[in-house]
């Protein structure tokens, strides 16, 4: 989603409608996320829920492109790569959870 530079447009009252159009854009985008109807999922316990930086940084993939732009309301951000479920791991990350959760009892 793009904002035009002032500079762009010389009329007040288009700068004006311009911005109220982006802002309404935005809002909609916001309520369109928001409020999807989604499946539900069985609760998962997490030990560490609250600690921040659990991801390692190789796992985050960077955007394609720069966007430095100005325009830009959002810019592009990294995102955590999704892989799937290896059930043999996701087995040891339980028993290695459970192993600290009883090393801090």
């Amino acid at each position: 989603m793009h904002f035009n530079a002032r500079s762009e447009i010389v009329d007040e009252d288009a700068h004006h409608d311009v911005t109220i159009n982006c802002q309404n854009q935005i809002k909609n985008a916001f309520k369109n996320v928001i409020y999807k109807t989604r499946n539900k999922i069985d609760p998962v316990s997490i030990s560490n829920f609250g600690k921040w930086n659990r991801y390692d940084e190789t796992l985050f993939l960077v955007p394609a492109q720069k966007t430095s732009k100005k325009s830009n309301v959002y810019s592009l951000h990294k995102a955590l790569e999704l892989n799937e479920r290896n059930e043999e791991l996701e087995e040891m990350i339980r028993h290695l959870l459970e192993l600290e959760t009883l090393a801090h009892q």
